[in-house]
């Protein structure tokens, strides 16, 4: 029942995370798994949306093949702040949670990483930046030797243009590359 939840630990060492869920995650794993380096290897997918239902998703589009050694986790990258005036932000789940969740899908163990985000998520961009500084904080916690591989979608033209002619902080490159 854990398993089909999500709600499963592993020991991953060595896999692949992607953290969020659109319709070009299928096509991401088609793409790794035809990579004779990552024919193998671990992928750990973590979402917000139902397990079960992601899993569906998956069984139609993928071949045998490319679900083997596929992992969904349920699990948030990043606290997503309520918009709305009437709710109650003292129920709001604090950082170090969001921070364990991340730790679930072993990011600090990961070969590669893919900061997608979850569909029509509102203010994706900036949540994907919020969750590179995160994985790098763990990485600097768990004392991370090598730089993790780590690619991040950008919704909009705007704010990928900012990243090409700006650069992220030291500290951050140590962890992530």
């Amino acid at each position: 029942e854990r398993f089909r939840k999500g709600d499963s630990h592993y020991a991953f060492s060595n896999h692949i995370i992607i953290l969020g869920i659109d319709d070009m995650v299928p096509y991401l794993i088609q793409q790794l798994r035809r990579n004779a380096e990552y024919k193998k290897c671990d992928i750990v997918v973590l979402t917000v949306e139902d397990t079960e239902q992601v899993r569906l998703k998956f069984h139609a589009e993928l071949n045998r093949k490319e679900e083997r050694r596929l992992v969904i986790l349920h699990g948030m990258r990043l606290l997503i702040m309520p918009l709305l005036q009437d709710v109650d932000l003292s129920l709001t789940i604090d950082d170090e949670t969001y921070k364990e969740e991340l730790k679930k899908a072993r990011v600090h163990k990961a070969e590669k990483l893919f900061i997608l985000g979850e569909a029509n998520e509102y203010d994706r961009d900036s949540l994907n930046i919020d969750c590179v500084k995160r994985v790098a904080e763990i990485c600097e916690q768990t004392k991370r030797k090598k730089p993790l591989c780590c690619h991040v979608l950008f919704e909009y033209q705007g704010t990928f243009s900012v990243f090409q002619v700006s650069d992220i902080s030291q500290q951050i490159k140590q962890y992530i590359e």
